[in-house]
């Protein structure tokens, strides 16, 4: 899949380094670039990108607020590009892609990049039962948040209010109840 790109940051040199990692990107195109939230919402609504590279922390909109003005019908892929790790769960939250910790180098960039790629393609499928499917679970562990895909997890043991998630060899405890995951998967 062709990727169209617009990256939204604030910082000219933290642009400059992105458009230099993207290209030697085969199938992914700079439509644009936009060192604002405002900007950016009158180049989505006018380019009509498929991913945002997206900065959190903007003067005047924050990323975040800028994805949650958009309607669903228009709102692009998003890879999260910023130095600030306390807003992970939130960008997850509202269906980023990825989440990208500056500075970050060209393999981790091309790492996003297939993320997008996957995520488009199924987006761009006939859904069946009416609405998208929960792909990653976080797990909240001492300073910092883990998450689990969905596709990787062999299976779920109960132990109380926790969930053990068992993929491969690895076990991760999740705060979290059968009925509140089963809760979550029936919404999704």
């Amino acid at each position: 899949m062709k990727l169209e790109i617009l990256i939204v940051d604030d910082t000219p040199l933290s642009r400059q380094r992105t458009r230099r990692y993207l290209a030697g990107e085969p199938n992914a195109d700079i439509v644009g670039e936009c060192g604002d939230a405002e900007c950016a919402l009158e180049a989505i609504r006018t380019l009509k990108p498929n991913l945002l590279l997206l900065d959190v922390q903007m003067p005047g909109m924050t990323g975040l607020a800028l994805l949650e003005s958009l309607e669903p019908a228009i709102r692009p892929a998003v890879i999260f590009i910023t130095a600030f790790d306390e807003f992970a769960v939130h960008a997850f939250a509202v269906e980023a892609v990825d989440y990208l910790l500056k500075p970050f180098d060209r393999p981790r960039l091309t790492q996003a990049l297939a993320k997008a790629r996957a995520f488009l393609d199924r987006r761009g499928e006939p859904k069946s039962g009416g609405g998208p499917y929960l792909d990653r679970i976080a797990v909240k562990s001492v300073g910092r948040t883990v998450f689990v895909s969905t596709a990787a997890v062999d299976w779920i043991e109960t132990a109380g209010n926790y969930l053990s998630l068992h993929a491969g060899a690895e076990t991760q405890l999740v705060r979290e109840t059968m009925s509140q995951i089963e809760a979550t998967l029936r919404r999704m």
